[in-house]
């Protein structure tokens, strides 16, 4: 008799980041007053895909990015991730800088 074994998931989250980073977007504010950075989020995704906590790790953090920060930090608490993503802490880089 045949032994039937079950498929694993191997999602990845790599789509979930790019459509959450479709979804911020750059902030119109922040692109008036000419604020870029780069900074890391460290994501736990929660059961069902819900965001369980966000912490950020700034490179070369400067005062001025600080709400842009705030306000991404915001929509990736208000984003739901894959379910199958439960338990796992990524880590999402964003840059924001204007073309000159």
């Amino acid at each position: 008799m045949p032994a039937f074994l079950a498929a694993q998931s191997t999602v990845s989250p790599q789509n979930d980041i790019a459509t959450l980073r479709k979804a911020i977007g750059y902030p119109q504010w922040a692109i008036n007053r000419q604020i870029e950075g780069r900074f890391v989020m460290e994501v736990y995704v929660g059961n069902n895909g819900e965001v369980a906590m966000v912490n950020f790790d700034a490179i070369n953090s400067t005062p001025e990015i600080t709400p842009l920060i705030a306000e991404v930090s915001q929509k990736i608490y208000e984003y739901r991730f894959s379910p199958e993503l439960a338990g796992q802490t990524l880590r999402i880089p964003f840059r924001f800088a204007l073309t000159k």
